[in-house]
């Protein structure tokens, strides 16, 4: 069976809005397989998420087989030819918006007409069942709600697997300079950084240089050498006090340590 989706469809418009929910809902298809067509597309956008079973998807003249957690965006005006195959179940999550800020909002997300993979579906159909739900009830509290579903629902579209997996790294790191400013006048081990951020040592060493640009022994002593620094320029303790209190249990060791950073000892410091 073909369907035209260009008839009688009272939620094809634009807005003056700066992003509008023109419609959105959630289809399962068993025993009844169809094609639907728009020629001339739709003036808003459109996109179509398969959550389950496998969707034949035409754009820019290629035929692509969306499968689970991928989607294609339709931008207006452009020919739109999807089909659901007989004796596959299907479920799709479909939504049509507008607006004059949508156009900036994709740009800047990075998301162009065409079938993408999700990095995140079960972020993304969280998204789309909460928009689905707010929209639906038709009440104008709950229809900002929708926007503001719509809004993380095109962002979760936008992250890659490389943007999530550079986050979760971040927050990695994050975990041990948080650890390190909280215990830095303790000896901490890479070790124990490592269990603090879930990664083996040799992972979370090369993942600090890489992030914070020097090794975490470096920079674990330029916290303590910025501390020893104000100690020596605002008290009268002597350096064997200050050494133990930002964590060097040797002095001498602790004199040479600040002069291979400050360029001199800190005799020379307190005195200058």
């Amino acid at each position: 069976m073909i369907y035209d989706g260009s008839l009688n469809d009272k939620t094809n418009f634009t807005s003056s809005e700066f992003i509008k929910i023109n419609s959105c809902n959630i289809q399962h298809i068993q025993k009844n397989p169809h094609t639907v067509i728009r020629n001339s597309g739709r003036v808003d956008y459109h996109i179509l998420y398969v959550a389950q079973g496998e969707c034949l998807c035409l754009y820019d003249g290629e035929e692509i087989l969306m499968k689970k957690g991928e989607f294609v965006i339709y931008p207006p005006n452009v020919k739109q030819r999807y089909s659901f195959m007989e004796g596959t179940a299907v479920s799709t999550m479909w939504l049509h918006f507008a607006g004059v800020g949508v156009e900036s909002i994709l740009n800047e997300l990075g998301l162009k007409g065409g079938v993408c993979r999700a990095a995140l579906p079960t972020e993304v159909e969280h998204y789309f069942r909460k928009m689905i739900s707010a929209h639906s009830l038709n009440i104008p509290k709950y229809r900002v709600s929708a926007r503001g579903y719509l809004l993380n629902l095109l962002s979760s579209l936008a992250t890659d697997s490389s943007d999530r997996s550079s986050a979760v790294y971040s927050g990695a790191v994050a975990k041990m300079i948080e650890y390190i400013n909280l215990n830095w006048q303790k000896n901490i081990s890479v070790s124990e950084l490592a269990e603090k951020a879930n990664l083996s040592e040799g992972r979370a060493a090369h993942l600090f240089r890489e992030t914070v640009g020097e090794s975490i022994h470096r920079y674990v002593n330029g916290i303590k050498i910025s501390n020893s620094k104000e100690l020596l320029a605002n008290t009268d303790m002597n350096i064997a006090e200050i050494s133990a209190m930002v964590g060097y249990n040797d002095p001498l060791y602790f004199s040479r340590a600040f002069k291979a950073y400050v360029g001199m000892s800190p005799k020379e410091f307190r005195k200058s």
